[in-house]
């Protein structure tokens, strides 16, 4: 529970610094691995961040449908608009229970 905790409180810490998508919190569970912002610039963002020494990843860049893998369902580009701007502007930032509260204040900082 302790980690749990911890996440959540990262979690908490990064939302009032920066505008993302809605944050919703579970009693006593959590599945953040990451936690995910939308950038319109994502790859410039992704360079400045790296350049301060902050990791950052684009775990889903290539939308499902448009995976090699689901070719014989015959999607397109285009056909799921928004599962594509996710993709396109999707980028992770540090989230584990072990960040220090200094290491969350420098990603904020880089990002506002």
């Amino acid at each position: 529970m302790v980690i749990v905790k911890q996440i959540i409180m990262g979690a908490i810490h990064y939302h009032p610094e920066i505008d993302v998508l809605p944050l919703c919190l579970i009693t006593g569970a959590t599945s953040w691995a990451q936690f995910t912002i939308l950038s319109p610039e994502r790859d410039s963002f992704a360079i400045r961040l790296r350049e301060k020494e902050i990791p950052s990843v684009s775990y889903y860049s290539v939308p499902l449908h448009l995976q090699p893998v689901f070719a014989n369902l015959g999607h397109k580009k285009g056909d799921f608009p928004v599962t594509e701007k996710i993709a396109d502007q999707g980028i992770s930032l540090p989230m584990n229970p072990y960040l220090k509260e200094e290491e969350i204040e420098k990603v904020c900082t880089a990002i506002s």
